[in-house]
């Protein structure tokens, strides 16, 4: 058992086979300080480098990736998550005319003191370890790639989404995609959304005011409850996205909402609209109100001329909120569902 132990990386990003290193390293030490280093040389090659990296950028960016490396260890009391900034240790380097290995491991003595052991998953690299940390000792984890055989260059060369399942689950939730499902009453949104989601083995919402209007027994409930529905539809979104396998599905959103305020109550819900303004899903799916009207005991407009007004009225909505990127699909029930299918390929592959 070592008293304390250290193990460091750009993290770009932090993948399971970083997790598994890290967590090898708590059932050694008594404290380890995993470091992430940013703004380093490397890091900026790699970032300029479009062959290098085909990896979205924006899940690269040092804030998120120290985010990630501090929620995925959270739970263990005897970890410290630490950054260093790679121009000091750059600055560091040109001063004392060393090299940028010597100087990142003087920022780490700096930083976090000397320590037992070293832990990396390279044996390559074990000159370079022995010569900056000469009082502690290299722990090559997984030295043969048995366990977790995952390299970051392979992650960065290949497109995100294709990753998905080398990374850990917080990154996971980062990349989950978000596919709205919207349209007016009796269009097939619901079945659509349940059919999608068992299709990929992932999460989607229902529609929250109608589980509300369920309970009230009634289609038409007073305007003073419809703040619920926008917030119950935000917070099952969230819970979607965080149980969702690379794509969710959302049925309806704050814009439909407030077209019912509109169509039912003659009133405007400034909050609806602002969430609408606000809220992006990656993929828009909007059904036209093609198919037969289903009366269920909380719908109230089955004629075809309300249904073409009331469709006019809510692409109206839409783009009042900028929401003018959506495909809109006016097929049957298979049709529909296909179409959808071809779609959300599209999206994941992108």
């Amino acid at each position: 058992m070592y008293k304390v132990g250290f193990y460091g990386g750009k993290f770009m990003p932090f993948h399971k086979g970083h997790l598994h290193c890290a967590q090898f390293a708590l059932g050694e030490c008594e404290q380890v300080y995993v470091v992430l280093f940013y703004n380093t040389l490397e890091e900026q090659r790699i970032l300029m480098d479009e062959d290098l990296c085909r990896f979205d950028k924006q899940f690269l960016d040092w804030r998120l990736r120290l985010l990630v490396i501090q929620r995925e260890l959270a739970a263990f009391p005897n970890v410290k998550v630490l950054a260093i900034d790679g121009k000091k240790a750059h600055a560091y380097a040109l001063e004392q005319g060393i090299d940028e290995w010597e100087a990142e491991a003087h920022c780490v003595v700096e930083a976090i003191g000397k320590f037992d052991a070293c832990y990396s998953s390279r044996p390559d690299m074990d000159p370079l370890y022995r010569l900056a940390y000469p009082w502690a000792e290299h722990r090559i984890i997984d030295r043969d790639r048995s366990i977790m055989n995952i390299r970051g260059t392979q992650i960065r060369s290949e497109a995100t989404m294709d990753s998905y399942y080398l990374l850990p689950r917080t990154y996971q939730h980062l990349l989950n995609k978000s596919v709205l499902i919207t349209g007016t009453e009796s269009c097939g949104k619901t079945t659509l959304a349940r059919k999608l989601a068992k299709f990929y083995s992932t999460s989607y919402t229902d529609e929250y005011g109608r589980i509300v209007c369920e309970e009230y027994g009634t289609g038409q409930p007073d305007i003073s409850i419809y703040p619920e529905f926008i917030y119950g539809q935000k917070m099952l979104e969230v819970k979607a996205r965080k149980e969702a396998n690379k794509v969710f599905f959302c049925d309806t959103d704050a814009i439909v909402t407030n077209f019912y305020a509109r169509l039912y109550e003659d009133t405007n819900i400034e909050l609806a609209e602002y969430i609408g303004k606000f809220s992006r899903f990656d993929l828009t799916l909007y059904l036209e109100p093609r198919g037969e009207w289903v009366s269920d005991g909380l719908r109230l407009h089955g004629d075809p001329e309300t249904r073409k007004k009331n469709d006019d009225m809510l692409k109206a909505m839409m783009a009042e909120c900028g929401a003018t990127n959506y495909h809109i699909l006016r097929g049957t029930h298979n049709e529909n569902y296909l179409h959808a299918i071809r779609l959300v390929e599209e999206m994941l592959r992108a």
